[in-house]
């Protein structure tokens, strides 16, 4: 039953904002749209600090199938007293966002290794309370952005101190908290906690994806069934402090 609950909600979200696949990775890509909608840059916060320069754009246009987009991501780093372009994502977004509104765009630091990532406002969920953002890592490595490819599936995605990860919340007729690694460009599930009603269940998520219960209990009726925890081993929850 909670398998059922939470495929309706992706389902609807799909169906309130059509979203077609990335095109990335092709500094020269131009749009043929002429109208800005809404414009966020950034040159302070993203990547390497007064290094790299992040620039999104919101195009109104008609749409015109698959090979058409109206959100483009442009990503710099500075080449002597220049912006140099080296990535442009594309995205096919249906929805209408404002970029200038400051809750669309959140810079700062997903994966604890000390330079800020990005994420943006995805998609209008069903539920209020399940937020779709799309994740883009900083790879010092690289010195780029990675798109993590799954992150829409993971609703209200927030960096975790007490495990060193990333966690997610799903609402539906209970809830979900889920615990991920970022692994190249995907998050993977370690374990996650389920409740449903009064209750609780704790599985743990190997790398196949087989899930093993390792707990079940009843919680407080009072507390039950949308609680968000930050570790799976200790059930300690989130709170509003």
């Amino acid at each position: 039953m909670r398998l059922f609950f939470f495929i309706v909600i992706i389902v609807t979200i799909a169906n309130n904002c059509r979203h077609s696949s990335v095109k990335e990775n092709n500094p020269t890509d131009k749009l043929t749209t002429d109208t800005v909608r809404s414009q966020f840059a950034d040159s302070t916060g993203i990547g390497v600090k007064g290094q790299n320069k992040l620039v999104i754009r919101h195009y109104e246009y008609e749409y015109k199938g698959t090979d058409s987009c109206n959100l483009k991501i442009f990503f710099y780093e500075k080449a002597g007293n220049k912006w140099r372009q080296i990535q442009s994502f594309c995205f096919d977004l249906s929805c209408i966002i404002d970029l200038n509104d400051e809750d669309e765009i959140t810079i700062q630091d997903y994966n604890n290794d000390g330079f800020n990532d990005l994420t943006y406002h995805s998609y209008i969920a069903a539920r209020g309370g399940n937020e779709i953002r799309k994740l883009f890592i900083f790879s010092p490595i690289k010195k780029e952005l990675e798109y993590i490819r799954n992150s829409e599936k993971y609703p209200n995605l927030s960096y975790n101190k007490e495990l060193d990860c990333l966690d997610a919340f799903a609402l539906y007729g209970g809830s979900s908290t889920y615990f991920l690694k970022i692994e190249s460009d995907t998050l993977r599930e370690f374990a996650k906690i389920d409740l449903w009603g009064n209750h609780r269940t704790v599985s743990t998520v190997d790398k196949q994806g087989k899930e093993k219960v390792i707990h079940e209990d009843s919680v407080a009726d009072d507390d039950a069934p949308y609680i968000k925890y930050k570790n799976f081993k200790t059930l300690e929850k989130y709170t509003d402090d």
